[in-house]
């Protein structure tokens, strides 16, 4: 794994620039990382190739955007997800229901 990690040197660099915290944009959207691997005919390849680099991208979109208002929508996120409480937006675009862009 450290293998994997010196290639995305510089990204690590400045992504532990910012003291973590209990959850983030990642553990959401790869809350059921270990499935997606499982289904993978080669999991080391995926998760260097496309697992990853995402992780790293949510990081750097953090870094970017953080705020005390995007810290409160990680943690409510966090607890849907945990609950596996669909979200509102989910929920606005589900078949049957409508939406703003078919109202």
């Amino acid at each position: 794994m450290f293998r994997i990690q010196k290639l995305f040197r510089e990204r690590y660099q400045r992504i532990l620039t910012v003291r973590p915290g209990i959850t983030d944009l990642a553990s959401v959207r790869f809350r059921d990382e270990e499935k997606d691997l499982a289904r993978s005919p080669d999991p080391l390849r995926a998760y260097a190739e496309e697992i990853l680099p995402a992780k790293l991208d949510l990081a750097e979109e953090y870094l970017e955007r953080r705020s005390l208002l995007l810290d409160l929508s990680i943690l409510l996120r966090t607890v849907q997800a945990t609950l596996r409480v669909p979200s509102l937006r989910a929920q606005a675009h589900a078949p049957g229901k409508p939406n703003r862009e078919t109202c």
